[in-house]
């Protein structure tokens, strides 16, 4: 068995990349750690670069809604079918749902932090 290859180790890697690609796409969102271009944004007075965050982020909050609404239509109309995996017969729904849900997450932080922006009295 030593140097076997275990049957579904291949599946099973690819349900848990979904999982971990997830939730470090809400834990990046969430610690602000995107890449951004430092030496343009600093250059910008406070109030653009405030203005310029809020835009962005209400953009990247729209794609992100947009990319879960679309994932959530493929979802249901897949729930009807039985998608599972080829060899194990895991089922995708809940890795789908998972997904889902940390689309929209993303999206709902975004949409805090744009709301935080655009307080009055806020500085960058």
């Amino acid at each position: 068995m030593a140097g076997a290859v275990v049957k579904g180790s291949a599946e099973i890697g690819e349900m848990l990349i979904i999982i971990v690609s997830a939730t470090a796409i809400v834990t990046a969102t969430l610690t602000d750690a995107h890449p951004w271009v430092h030496m343009l944004v600093e250059k910008l007075g406070v109030t653009l670069r405030t203005r310029l965050a809020a835009l962005i982020g209400a953009v990247g909050a729209l794609f992100w809604a947009t990319v879960a609404w679309v994932n959530g239509e493929v979802a249901i109309e897949n729930a009807r079918l039985i998608e599972e995996t080829e060899l194990l017969q895991i089922s995708v729904i809940p890795f789908r749902w998972i997904w889902i849900l940390c689309l929209s997450a993303v999206a709902v932080i975004l949409v805090m932090r744009v709301i935080r922006l655009l307080k009055p009295g806020t500085n960058s």
